[in-house]
């Protein structure tokens, strides 16, 4: 399965590297509940090419995130 999460914020639009994993769907539906949850977070951050973007609390309340599965 490929996964990739998209963070749409008032700055831009952040895509993360596409990442491979085997994942069962139980496993894929706990990381999901993650995602649902994280505009409760302290922080995010991704990983683009070489770069790490880190998000802080007050960027991710206002921002769109947007977690992708595909097969």
């Amino acid at each position: 399965m490929k996964i990739q999460t998209t963070v749409i914020t008032p700055l831009g639009t952040f895509e993360s590297n596409v990442v491979e994993a085997d994942l069962t769907r139980t496993q894929i539906a706990e990381v999901r509940c993650l995602y649902e949850e994280c505009h409760k977070a302290t922080s995010l951050s991704i990983q683009q090419g070489n770069n790490t973007y880190y998000f802080p609390a007050e960027v991710i309340r206002k921002s769109v995130i947007i977690f992708d599965v595909s097969e």
